[in-house]
């Protein structure tokens, strides 16, 4: 099963964070729950071929939004290690995936 493309999600999810990043809503971006993710992402060293810096993070209301081009096994990787960080209420997968 394709997937269906990402940049009609992204246009529909930019505006909405814009808003909020402009309104100073988005606290945690800056040094809090977006950072946590993106280390925790580091850990992941056993699956071959996984570049965390294809994952893009941003966090809204401690909801943390994962977007980017992944395989299906490092999205539900990624998802599980973005639950379990502390601070983060909902994670909403984006992705457009390569299998």
């Amino acid at each position: 099963m394709k997937s269906a493309p990402i940049r009609p999600v992204l246009r529909l999810l930019i505006p909405i964070l814009l808003t909020a990043l402009l309104s100073g809503c988005v606290a945690a971006v800056i040094g809090g729950t977006a950072a946590g993710v993106k280390t925790a992402l580091l850990d992941i060293v056993d699956l071959p071929g996984f570049d965390p810096t294809r994952v893009n993070v941003t966090t809204v209301h401690r909801t943390v939004y994962l977007m980017g081009l992944v395989t299906r096994e490092e999205a539900e990787r990624v998802a599980d290690i973005a639950r379990n960080v502390a601070g983060v209420e909902k994670v909403v997968r984006v992705f457009e995936f390569q299998d």
